[in-house]
């Protein structure tokens, strides 16, 4: 989802646990935040969000934590980002780009090491 469209959603799922808070005495919260916060680490495991150019591209259970401890704005940069990676808008990493058969790399002989005639 967009970027403000899951702010407003955070702000709302916020809204809602305060006001069953208020209504009924039960505090919702610490569920929501560790339910959220544990979907996000195996959706982002699914995702493959570390292939992605992005703040919060760490690996699954890095993710989870860090959304627990900072929620209010883990959450939200988390949702803009897995709108942008399912609609294609997201940078992969330079390390996990298509190699580009055009780019130089092939010649008449085949292919043509980067590290030919070079000390490694």
């Amino acid at each position: 989802m967009k970027t403000w469209v899951a702010i407003l959603l955070t702000i709302g799922l916020v809204a809602g646990c305060a006001l069953v808070a208020a209504l009924t005495s039960v505090n919702l919260y610490l569920p929501l935040i560790v339910g959220t916060s544990v979907w996000a680490g195996i959706d982002s495991s699914r995702l493959r969000l570390q292939r992605y150019q992005s703040g919060i591209s760490y690996s699954p259970v890095v993710l989870g934590i860090l959304c627990s401890m900072i929620w209010i704005v883990g959450f939200p940069w988390y949702l803009s980002m897995r709108r942008k990676i399912i609609t294609g808008a997201a940078r992969l990493r330079p390390e996990y780009e298509p190699w580009d058969m055009a780019g130089g790399q092939v010649s008449r002989k085949g292919l043509v090491q980067p590290w030919q005639g070079r000390k490694l």
